[in-house]
């Protein structure tokens, strides 16, 4: 639908893979909120959205749901 091409790139876990997306080495990430809330809060990394379908919110961080359906 939108035409956007991407490319898996396996990292050995989640240290390495923020490592790479804070860098510039790759341009996006799926990852648990857990994992990215620090990065978040600093403002190192911008959260797009959360796939929760209820009960989880971030602060400024929007259901993916309800972006998608507006």
């Amino acid at each position: 639908m939108t035409g956007i091409e991407d490319v898996h790139v396996p990292y050995r876990g989640t240290p390495a893979a923020h490592s790479a997306l804070l860098a510039g080495d790759v341009h996006a990430m799926f990852d648990a909120i857990g994992s990215s809330m620090a990065h978040i809060q600093a403002g190192t990394l911008r959260a797009l959205g959360v796939s929760a379908t209820t009960g989880l919110r971030v602060p400024d961080v929007p259901l993916i749901g309800d972006v998608v359906s507006a």
